[in-house]
């Protein structure tokens, strides 16, 4: 895989949560072609995740990192 060309990093953790998914969202919206996006929460965003599946079909890969 190639190098992403910029990494954004949103940390969620002091976020409340019905406040999250629109910031997740419109970080992820803002991104250009070819950067990476870290996201740190304290929760698993499987929900958020199949949500941009749909929305974004192949556009994005995800890396889990504990």
């Amino acid at each position: 895989m190639a190098r992403p060309s910029s990494t954004s990093t949103l940390d969620v953790h002091a976020i409340a949560p019905p406040l999250r998914q629109r910031l997740i969202y419109r970080a992820f919206d803002g991104l250009p072609v070819g950067a990476e996006l870290e996201l740190l929460g304290d929760r698993d965003p499987l929900p958020l995740l199949a949500e941009l599946r749909v929305r974004c079909a192949g556009a994005f890969e995800v890396h889990a990192v504990d």
